[in-house]
């Protein structure tokens, strides 16, 4: 069965009580469905939970099983179940995590290189950004003005909300922002601060995980200027969001407003965990909901094949040797497979391949890139690996003369990467169909 739980503490954790139940407190988030690995069954893994995101009711799906040995393994029924032991996932409705505007796409350049054509742009700022001090303006969300501050040799009293710069006799500066939940003010992380021109706007630097709107500003001087524009948290509280008459606080137009990944709305029974709301945000240039991983931002998974790239690429079936051994035995062996370049559905709909001039002499044969609408009768060849072989160190070697996927052998295609199985047996075989 697959089971699924809430906490990030997979070792300490524990969904059943002594007597084997599920605790009460999990019911409501978790889920159990039986599946088999007949295909003849009723409860067959791929008809229980689909395979694509738009089949069943489980927040999980099954891509496929193509593994030839698996599936002779399960007509034997020398498999019987997937396995004893349970495995953890994070798996969860994106709706329930999502209050979040899509983003345009990642910050990818200076606030100063900004264009008319980037307003109303929203941005996220992932570590890099950070790290570029890429410059940012922090608003008031109260007048939705960009934020200015005061020079002062000493703090004022609590009644002034202007954020202020105010420097001792030696010379250093404070910056401090009046602090709306209480009398005082609280100081600002100096790193951030920017602009140091008397009674000028605040100038931070982007902070990761923070999502940005491009504004554009006119000063006094009528000069029009393209700001990353966000709210600064010291400018709102909880009232502002609190329905006066049913007390009610609309957490989800707090996320938005914070426009942040993993907001911590702070503690206690009425305010949920931090990232609820916001945890994830869709990402429009790829199609992706992205999240706080650790220090930076990343793209959601939830990948069980262990792929080494974080993006599941399209993959083509394994393509075998020609059948060896006798009437008892018979022995079929793996050779490679390829992987596209690009990443997603719509790499399926660019290319295919061709495998020919196979010469069972010398053990080479040939590879073709073609493009996907073309015909046997009319190939339309977009590259051509002549001379292929499956021995390592050999000139001809199809790792070398293509690229392997795991970055062993620099790509030279501009299409496909190729993952060979190095075994005696494949090194002496040649492609002959696939599984």
């Amino acid at each position: 069965g697959f089971q699924t739980k809430p906490e990030d503490d997979v070792d300490n954790f524990s969904i059943f009580d002594e007597g084997g139940n599920v605790k009460d407190e999990l019911k409501s988030s978790y889920f159990e469905y039986p599946v088999s690995l007949n295909p003849g069954a009723k409860d067959y893994i791929l008809k229980v939970l689909g395979t694509n995101p738009q089949d069943g009711d489980a927040p999980l799906y099954v891509e496929s099983l193509y593994d030839v040995m698996l599936t002779q393994m399960i007509d034997s029924e020398e498999i019987s179940e997937i396995n004893k032991e349970l495995t953890f996932y994070q798996v969860y409705n994106i709706s329930d995590y999502d209050s979040l505007q899509p983003v345009s796409t990642i910050i990818d350049k200076q606030e100063e290189a900004l264009t008319r054509k980037d307003v109303g742009k929203r941005m996220l700022a992932d570590l890099d950004a950070e790290k570029d001090y890429v410059h940012c303006h922090p608003y008031d969300y109260k007048t939705n003005k960009p934020l200015k501050w005061e020079v002062v040799t000493s703090e004022p009293d609590s009644s002034v909300t202007t954020p202020y710069l105010c420097i001792d006799n030696q010379g250093e500066y404070t910056y401090k922002m009046h602090n709306l939940t209480g009398t005082g003010y609280t100081e600002v992380d100096d790193e951030k601060v920017f602009s140091m021109s008397p009674n000028g706007l605040v100038v931070e630097k982007v902070k990761c995980g923070q999502i940005y709107t491009v504004s554009q500003y006119t000063d006094a001087n009528s000069k029009r200027h393209y700001f990353y524009k966000y709210y600064h948290d010291l400018t709102y509280t909880i009232e502002d969001f609190t329905d006066k008459n049913s007390n009610y606080v609309s957490y989800s137009t707090w996320a938005s407003v914070a426009d942040r990944l993993g907001y911590n709305f702070g503690t206690g029974d009425t305010v949920p965990q931090a990232g609820m709301f916001n945890g994830v945000v869709l990402n429009n240039a790829d199609g992706r909901y992205y999240r706080m991983a650790s220090t930076d931002v990343g793209a959601v998974t939830c990948d069980m094949n262990n792929y080494k790239d974080s993006y599941r690429f399209a993959s083509t079936p394994w393509i075998v040797s020609n059948v060896k051994g006798d009437y008892d035995t018979i022995e079929l062996t793996k050779l490679f497979r390829f992987h596209t370049i690009s990443d997603g559905d719509t790499a399926n709909k660019e290319i295919k391949i061709s495998i020919q001039n196979i010469k069972t002499e010398d053990g080479t044969f040939e590879v073709l890139i073609r493009d996907i609408n073309d015909t046997d009768e009319s190939p339309i060849v977009l590259e051509r690996f002549t001379k292929c072989s499956m021995v390592p160190g050999d000139v001809g070697y199809i790792a070398y003369k293509i690229g392997s996927y795991d970055g062993l052998y620099e790509a030279k295609s501009k299409y496909v990467t190729v993952e060979v199985n190095e075994t005696l047996a494949a090194q002496n075989s040649i492609p002959a169909g696939f599984l």
